[in-house]
């Protein structure tokens, strides 16, 4: 086997590698082959950061939010998606004010980053107020969008760490991802932000925001409904040359659940730390189900908020069509089930 590296990345949201990076599980599967397993974080070079945005680093993993691979498809980058996680997650639209301010006609503050080229979070931002002010009779042309431009770039709030296990992101990204938004709202330069998860919890306790619209994503909701899937990508050069490590990547995934249900209190913790949360505000950025919500699968309902992501995307020209049928890999998935399914009727 010529591979000397395998390199990971995660957003600060839980998944099941967060429990397999955490636990080691996926240092202790490749080390007897000499394989190391490296996070994005463990290199000082920039363009490896930009990997978690561009999948451009070989022999790579990623499980993270769905913009950024999608928005990476559009542009030809050689990945498939192989697997799709779910957590519930809280949302809403706030203001300073006392609550009483109408949401039809306000200034809704809309980031724009000027320098980076996967503007993910401006994405998720229009997708999420679309459908907060459809839970409230309205659309976006009800509403005043204000444009906020930003200069940082994602990746200035990257952390690069000689740590085996961390991730690129954390408490850092997370307190910095809205700065110029909230202050914004803090300089009465727009009248109502959006914010969600674990970013959410933190604005929500420092400044003390007040709902006008809140809603939390759940798979039981229809299909239009807020939320996307966390997403599990692979660069695609190495699915094709070595299957079988991708293969046992994803085993050791199917793990997470089982692990988190009998050790809950430490996935708590090393989970609020990925996310860059206290473990007090853990459960405030998800729902108290966010520790059942572990396991990796295909099923309909998620790839059904996959390809609704894609429409959005496209209909806010963030991407140009493709086939995203064509980049959903269901081989390692079905055969790492099938492994364990088989090993599990042995014991």
């Amino acid at each position: 086997m010529s591979i000397q590296t395998l390199w990971y990345t995660r957003c600060p949201v839980p998944s099941a590698q967060t429990v397999a990076i955490n636990t080691g599980w996926l240092e202790d599967e490749f080390q007897p082959e000499g394989i190391s397993v490296r996070s994005l974080a463990n290199s000082n070079d920039p363009a490896v950061h930009l990997s978690h945005y561009t999948h451009s680093q070989p022999n790579s993993f990623r499980f993270g939010g769905v913009m950024p691979p999608l928005i990476a498809l559009s542009r030809g980058a050689d990945l498939r998606i192989i697997g799709l996680g779910w957590v519930d997650r809280s949302a809403g639209l706030y203001t300073l004010q006392d609550g009483h301010r109408e949401l039809k006609g306000a200034r809704l503050g809309i980031p724009r980053r000027l320098n980076d080229t996967t503007d993910w979070w401006r994405a998720a931002v229009l997708e999420g107020c679309r459908h907060l002010l459809a839970t409230q009779g309205l659309t976006l042309q009800d509403v005043t969008l204000v444009d906020i431009p930003i200069q940082r770039r994602y990746a200035d709030d990257a952390i690069s760490s000689t740590e085996s296990n961390r991730s690129l992101w954390g408490a850092r990204s997370q307190l910095a991802l809205q700065r110029e938004e909230a202050i914004a709202l803090a300089r009465s330069a727009i009248d109502v932000l959006y914010t969600d998860g674990a970013t959410g919890a933190l604005l929500q306790s420092f400044l003390g925001l007040h709902p006008l619209a809140q809603t939390t994503s759940s798979l039981q909701s229809p299909a239009d409904s807020f939320g996307a899937p966390v997403v599990l990508t692979v660069s695609g050069q190495l699915l094709a040359d070595h299957p079988e490590v991708v293969d046992r990547w994803v085993a050791r995934l199917l793990n997470a659940q089982a692990w988190v249900s009998a050790h809950r209190d430490a996935f708590y913790t090393f989970a609020s730390r990925d996310s860059g949360v206290p473990e007090e505000l853990f459960e405030a950025s998800y729902t108290p189900s966010v520790a059942t919500q572990m396991d990796v699968s295909l099923e309909q309902p998620r790839q059904q908020r996959l390809f609704r992501q894609y429409e959005h995307l496209l209909k806010h020209d963030f991407i140009q069509p493709f086939n995203l049928a064509d980049a959903i890999d269901t081989g390692p998935l079905q055969r790492a089930t099938h492994n364990a399914n088989a090993l599990a009727a042995h014991r």
